[in-house]
């Protein structure tokens, strides 16, 4: 048996690389959304600080605190890596391959 997708889930304000190689944007699923921001580069490192990530951006998503549960499908390719900078608490969870 070999899974289809992998999965990150990601709970606190943090850049996170999801992966460091080329792949697939499944999915990015908003479990419980608080006033913040999610942005997705086209990376395999993440930079804080002045200057930070300069890479393509494959997607920029603004949240509202008491918004539903609700899901983004994609089904893109990444060149470069997956990295995911979250701008709050808000519990997500992004779904590659």
């Amino acid at each position: 048996w070999l899974a289809l997708f992998l999965y990150t889930n990601i709970t606190t304000a943090i850049g996170h690389t999801c992966k460091t190689v080329k792949g697939i944007l499944h999915k990015i699923i908003i479990n419980s959304p608080t006033n913040s921001s999610i942005v997705v580069y086209d990376t395999p490192t993440y930079t804080s600080g002045a200057g930070g990530t300069v890479a393509p951006i494959i997607a920029t998503i603004a949240l509202g605190a008491g918004t539903q549960p609700f899901e983004l499908e994609y089904n893109i390719e990444f060149k470069y890596g997956l990295t995911v900078v979250s701008g709050g608490a808000s519990d997500i969870t992004i779904v590659y391959k």
